[in-house]
């Protein structure tokens, strides 16, 4: 097994694409031990770069402009791809419709086909230079979840060092998803180890970082405590460590300091979990920035933005995508985006240790074991059609065991499910049967557990006094592994 070199680079804003502005046109990811081929990551072929340049044509980089001003909400995102006539984008993996105005949501035309579903899943990716060593690690991962209904944001960060499954690559560390297949087996890892549908990723270098925060003239932060880092590198050399240090206190941060502050992570700076939890604070600060007057009627600034997008940033959204998301986040609330970090002190869902001579995170329950994380994630990127039908659901256990039906019942409160009692029947079934009493006025709980339990629905309305829904739970369950 081969373990990827942590990479020290850890900034974020919507990271995306160090690539993006070579004079090639072509992708390059920095493979722990060797190059990898286009082929291997699912780049486009050689014609795509040559009939869509990106340095050649102004309209990319107003589309990645527009990207990111999606994600952190900015309505200088929205005007600037009002201006724009089309925008060449590329997109594979798992899609959603919940972005596309034309579709409506509901369980049959949208084909929901779990919870969550219903929700934006984009997975922020930071990576650095291309001149850095260890481009290709993606250290910074923080997965944002919008309902875009209720207009809320959930922000989960993930820390780079967690040991997974990397298909096709055996164990490894999280981070290394990228180098060894880009962003689109990032996606797939990520949305492995949480058990949730990945739409989108967004990703940039953290020279791009920088220069954003400049054009936005800095970003103001509430610093909780001093902060030092002794073994903090130096800007003209990675290798060499002149250490970071920062007091407490309400500041304006430019690039460089804002660079620091998120990268920072020995000393006090609380390791990889602190670091996510001040990345996340820096990237809500840039988002107030990017929505205040100053920057939307600064022709100057815009044109500066639009410029670093450019050379720094990539995403996977259509433009129609970009709109809806736009205006859906410059609504957002700050005091509806929830900031969590899949980390040892908070949650208690990891904990640090050593493999094959490497510094790795493993979840609690241990290495290879995502149920509890994969519990704190369904508990947060909560399904708004489960919890807006509040449809009453029983169990009538005929399995014959009842650890089968607790177990059923307690996955089932983590999704939100309004579970009521456990009926122990005494008769044994071998089919589960999932019971309709109310004629389908509860289509979005009933098509999810209908899914789920893998047996379709029957309507029988005599039973209406018992619950909204009736779970006969057969001794086929015991057998799905669900």
């Amino acid at each position: 097994m081969h373990m990827a070199r942590p990479n020290r680079i850890s900034y974020t804003v919507l990271m995306l694409d160090p690539t993006v502005a070579s004079d090639s046109h072509t992708d390059s990811y920095a493979n722990p031990s060797t190059p990898i081929s286009n082929s291997q990551i699912g780049q486009p072929p050689q014609d795509f770069h040559r009939k869509h340049r990106w340095r050649k044509y102004f309209l990319y980089s107003s589309a990645v402009l527009i990207t990111i001003g999606a994600i952190i909400g900015g309505v200088l995102a929205y005007k600037a791809w009002v201006a724009m006539h089309t925008v060449v984008s590329r997109h594979s993996g798992v899609a959603t419709t919940a972005l596309k105005k034309k579709t409506s949501i509901d369980p049959a035309v949208a084909n929901l086909s779990r919870e969550g579903e219903s929700r934006v899943n984009i997975l922020l990716l930071g990576v650095g230079d291309a001149s850095h060593a260890g481009a290709g690690l993606s250290d910074t991962m923080l997965l944002a979840s919008i309902d875009t209904k209720l207009k809320t944001v959930v922000m989960i960060g993930i820390p780079r060092d967690l040991y997974v499954p990397i298909p096709g690559y055996g164990y490894d560390k999280i981070n290394a998803a990228h180098a060894y297949g880009g962003p689109e087996l990032s996606k797939t890892v990520v949305g492995n180890v949480l058990d949730i549908p990945v739409h989108y990723y967004a990703r940039m270098d953290f020279t791009g970082f920088k220069k954003i925060v400049n054009s936005m003239g800095g970003v103001t932060v509430d610093v909780p405590t001093n902060l030092y880092d002794s073994e903090y590198p130096c800007d003209y050399d990675e290798r060499i460590a002149c250490g970071f240090s920062i007091r407490s206190g309400t500041q304006t941060m430019n690039g460089d300091l804002a660079l620091k502050y998120v990268r920072c992570r020995k000393g006090n700076c609380g390791n990889d979990f602190g670091r996510s939890s001040r990345q996340q604070q820096v990237l809500i600060g840039l988002r107030q920035k990017a929505l205040g007057l100053s920057t939307l009627t600064n022709p100057a600034k815009l044109a500066q933005i639009i410029d670093t997008i450019g050379q720094h940033a990539r995403i996977d959204m259509d433009t129609e995508e970009i709109q809806n998301l736009a205006g859906i986040l410059q609504d957002v609330n700050p005091s509806d985006f929830t900031s969590k970090v899949i980390d040892q002190e908070t949650e208690d869902l990891v904990y640090s240790t050593n493999i094959g001579g490497a510094s790795v995170v493993i979840p609690k329950l241990g290495s290879g074991k995502f149920k509890g994380i994969q519990d704190f994630a369904h508990s947060l990127l909560v399904d708004r059609y489960i919890v807006g039908e509040k449809a009453k659901v029983i169990i009538h256990n005929q399995t014959g065991d009842k650890a089968a039906a607790e177990q059923l019942r307690d996955e089932l409160k983590v999704y939100k499910y309004e579970i009521g009692e456990i009926v122990d029947d005494t008769i044994v079934s071998p089919k589960t049967k999932l019971i309709d009493t109310i004629d389908s006025s509860k289509p979005y709980t009933l098509k999810y557990l209908s899914n789920r339990l893998k047996v379709d629905s029957q309507t029988d309305s005599t039973r209406s006094s018992e619950a909204d829904i009736i779970i006969e739970l057969g001794t086929d369950y015991l057998n799905r592994g669900l």
